[in-house]
């Protein structure tokens, strides 16, 4: 092979990887980068809402957030209520009722639509309600816990996730969690699905 030829074939096998399909390429496998719990539950389209103004029981309501994540409030019409806490639009909806009420006591009651999903090895596999902070361990437990008659694995967990167009996988050892502990607790977003192989 001559010098020419040489660099030619050295280039190949250094462009070789880039010839891979997009199609192909996959989200490393990782853990542990989900162990701070989120700051605060926000409300979105579908979540039900309680609206309870103190002394003037003419204004309050109980609606569902619509899918533009607005809300239709009495006096006022519509305002955002989507990616607010329940917290922030009680300060919103006091600031606004504030020249209309002389009690300024205003109740925000939130019941979430937003859910996560637990199937595989467990005892009740299904939706369960994400009602507040959650780990992937309490919902594996509110789902019945590991199925030990299906041959639960529970090295190899799995919480898939989509983010901004893209899928992502996530890889719980609950064996070393269970027996030696130690790790940061994975705290789930609404809408994953914790995934427990079992034997078969």
């Amino acid at each position: 092979m001559n010098k020419m030829n040489r660099f030619l074939f050295v280039g190949m096998l250094l462009s070789a990887p880039m010839l891979v399909p997009l199609g192909c390429r996959t989200t490393p496998d990782t853990s542990g980068f989900e162990s701070i719990p989120p700051v605060a539950l926000l409300l979105l389209p579908g979540d039900d809402v309680e609206i309870s103004i103190f002394g003037v029981p003419d204004l309050n309501t109980v609606q569902r957030i619509r899918p533009d994540g607005n809300l239709s409030v009495k006096l006022f019409g519509d305002i955002q209520a989507a990616g607010k806490s329940p917290s922030e639009l009680q300060k919103e909806l006091t600031k606004l009722y504030e020249p209309q009420i002389q009690v300024k006591a205003i109740t925000v009651i939130a019941r979430s639509s937003a859910a996560v999903y637990v199937s595989g090895a467990v005892s009740r596999p299904g939706k369960v309600e994400y009602l507040r902070p959650m780990t992937a361990l309490e919902a594996i437990m509110e789902a019945g816990g590991f199925d030990q008659k299906a041959g639960a694995r529970r090295g190899k967990v799995r919480v898939i996730r989509t983010e901004n167009s893209q899928v992502k996988s996530y890889l719980l050892d609950f064996d070393k969690i269970l027996t030696k502990g130690g790790n940061a607790p994975f705290y789930l977003k609404p809408f994953d699905t914790v995934y427990v192989p079992g034997a078969w």
